[in-house]
């Protein structure tokens, strides 16, 4: 396949290699690592988004079904926890191994086979004896969902330089709609008019079409950079190890995980406080949920250029600021309008996390599965925990300190941020951005 050009018109500026013994400035192409304009070809991007919101609505439907089907076994509610908290748990345990897989294999065979693990596990739910049984089925169904996202990670960070900052969080934005809106509204129509059964084939046709369109999206080959059928895992651990030897590195994983356990605890304890102590109904319940996400994805698509324009510093100090002054008042606030107005405040300052840690891990070196399945473990460990410690506070003292418990880590986020730290070279001499620098200039590049 010859050299092709991206969607703004220009060439894509091909990666070139010292020649030794050459005269100064000469140099020739490295063969070794090809650029990947591919992805920009109109219409590629578009499928790329179908299939990462396809991804999204299929884990969203199950999301609202799964509980739903193990009341029907029967299971008590403590066991329905437990299945719930099983699918997370296989995503955890299985992000560093998917990183490995779609380094040494490449992300579309990784997909394909995360895939396939996930459909026969969608198929055993309708013939999932006992709560245990089915609870087994979700951890293997989260095992292999973490093949897929970071797949679908890896081919979007790879491509990010060329796709320009307005674009930084169009992938998150795509996922989270099809996950946080679309699947639980095709959840509640499905369950309502045709039942169990056909709501998982439609999950499992919903697995299978992105299947169909990743296949013409390019990705980045298993012979590129260090990764290849001679990546090993202890090569791979190796490497993890190295970018976390990095301060910043860690403080990015660390605000990855306090965004992912903000939005959990807040889902869960918003609800909690709406009703118990507030006197609300479901239905607003509902709309102060739905406005803190719809915050978040109008964020994460419209924001990405706005804060490349910004310091890495300056924009993680403003979405820290707004996300804990939001947490403040949703403790606090006792009117509607307050906590309408906190829920959305909160939705933006999250997103602009979002794209702040999506930049960090955009500019990484190395191979992109590895890169994925860091910030993967991170939020999967966060959407755990944040839960838990909410959950603790709010058991001790009340609902309202499930809240304000937040402040403490944005706190310390912000210490992390403003500590001075000397970058220093990660494998392959790449050393980090500073702080006070811009984003990464490929990433300020604009394209139409």
């Amino acid at each position: 396949m010859g050299a092709e050009a991206p969607m703004d018109g220009h060439p894509a500026a091909a990666r070139v290699c010292p020649t030794p013994g050459a005269a100064a400035g000469e140099t020739t192409p490295c063969e070794e690592a090809p650029s990947m304009p591919a992805f920009l070809h109109p219409g590629t991007l578009a499928r790329f988004l179908v299939l990462s919101g396809a991804s999204g609505i299929s884990i969203g439907v199950l999301a609202v079904a799964v509980p739903l089907y193990a009341l029907g076994l029967p299971a008590s509610a403590a066991e329905v926890g437990l299945i719930r908290a099983a699918g997370g748990l296989g995503l955890l345990l299985a992000a560093i191994p998917a990183g490995f897989c779609v380094d040494r294999f490449g992300p579309h065979r990784s997909f394909h086979a995360g895939s396939i693990v996930s459909i026969a596990s969608i198929v055993g739910f309708a013939f999932a004896p006992t709560p245990a049984a089915l609870a087994l089925l979700v951890f293997c169904d989260g095992a292999a969902r973490a093949l897929q996202l970071n797949a679908l990670g890896a081919i979007y960070f790879e491509a990010l330089p060329w796709l320009g900052p307005r674009r930084l969080g169009w992938h998150k934005a795509s996922l989270s709609t099809g996950l946080s809106f679309a699947g639980p509204l095709l959840a509640g129509l499905l369950l309502g008019s045709v039942g169990f059964g056909v709501t998982f084939a439609t999950v499992v046709a919903l697995v299978l079409l992105p299947n169909l369109l990743i296949r013409r999206i390019a990705a980045p080959r298993p012979s590129q950079g260090h990764g290849g059928p001679g990546t090993t895992l202890r090569d791979h651990l190796d490497g993890s190890r190295a970018l976390l030897q990095h301060p910043r590195v860690v403080s990015s994983l660390l605000t990855e995980a306090v965004v992912s356990g903000s939005f959990a605890a807040f889902t869960s304890f918003m609800v909690v406080r709406a009703v118990t102590e507030l006197g609300q109904g479901a239905g607003i319940t509902a709309l102060l949920v739905g406005l803190e996400g719809a915050a978040f994805i109008v964020t994460v698509f419209r924001g990405g250029e706005r804060v490349a324009r910004r310091t890495h510093r300056a924009a993680a100090l403003g979405g820290i600021a707004l996300s804990a002054v939001s947490f403040v008042g949703l403790a606090l606030a006792t009117s509607l309008v307050l906590l309408a107005e906190f829920a959305v405040t909160l939705g933006v300052g999250l997103g602009v996390l979002n794209l702040v840690t999506t930049a960090r891990a955009a500019s990484l070196p190395g191979e992109k599965g590895r890169v994925t399945a860091l910030f993967m473990t991170a939020a999967s460990l966060g959407g755990a925990l944040g839960p838990a410690f909410a959950g603790v506070l709010a058991g001790t003292l009340d609902t309202r300190a499930a809240f304000i418990g937040f402040v403490p880590l944005y706190l310390l986020l912000a210490v992390l941020v403003l500590a001075p730290a000397r970058p220093r070279p990660l494998a392959g001499g790449f050393t980090p951005l500073r702080d006070d620098a811009p984003a990464p200039s490929e990433l300020r590049t604009e394209t139409p």
